[in-house]
């Protein structure tokens, strides 16, 4: 899981040299509300979540060429909790995730003001928390999350610098890695995950 986590960072940070004719980087944020449901073992013994948290990311696209409908999205995000919940118990001590992605992407001008986007890829997620359940202490928990994440957006071109970006993202998780340090399920392996997360999101782009 770390090896896929470096990859991606790499491939992040070497992605802007990538294509000259028309890309757009700049700071994004909103709101992320997540449901799950994680399998604990065999026994078919399973825990719902819910949780929500506010992502602060870096995104950046990369055309073809200035008239390119295709090209390829990237981002690194750190998401700050507000709220999570595992079974009946509130979680205590959240801690901020980080989020690297890559999206291949598609796009369609409207008119010389406005572009509308869409987007598919995937995204990786650690995470390292302390966590106590019911006066259980369950040490430091740390996951790594796979998800594979879709979005469409607006693009509202101020001048021939500036967008504002309206956009909503929808993400599926595949699986997780769980490192549990103590308490009743402590364990390392992998875990089956379902649910989904909506995210609104606004941003200010740079264009070059």
């Amino acid at each position: 899981m770390k090896k896929v986590f470096y990859i991606l960072i790499v491939l992040i940070i070497s992605m802007s040299g990538l294509f000259a004719s028309y890309n757009r980087i700049g700071f994004e944020s909103g709101a992320e509300f997540y449901w799950s449901e994680t399998k604990l073992g065999t026994d078919d013994l399973s825990v719902g979540g819910y949780s929500m948290v506010v992502p602060i990311a870096i995104e950046g696209a990369n055309f073809f060429g200035s008239d390119a409908k295709f090209g390829v999205g990237y981002g690194f995000a750190v998401t700050a909790p507000i709220y999570s919940e595992q079974g009946d118990h509130s979680l205590s001590s959240l801690s901020a995730g980080i989020r690297p992605s890559i999206t291949a992407r598609y796009r369609q001008p409207i008119n010389s003001m406005l572009t509308m986007e869409a987007g598919v890829g995937y995204m990786f997620e650690y995470r390292s928390t302390p966590v106590t359940v019911a006066s259980v202490d369950y040490g430091i928990v740390s996951t790594y999350s796979n998800f594979m994440i879709a979005d469409a957006s607006f693009a509202f071109r101020l001048d021939d610098w500036v967008s504002l970006v309206a956009s909503a993202e929808m993400s599926v998780p595949l699986y997780i890695h769980k490192d549990v340090e103590k308490g009743p399920y402590a364990s390392s392996g992998m875990y089956n995950q379902s649910g989904f997360a909506i995210s609104p999101r606004i941003a200010v782009m740079r264009m070059y």
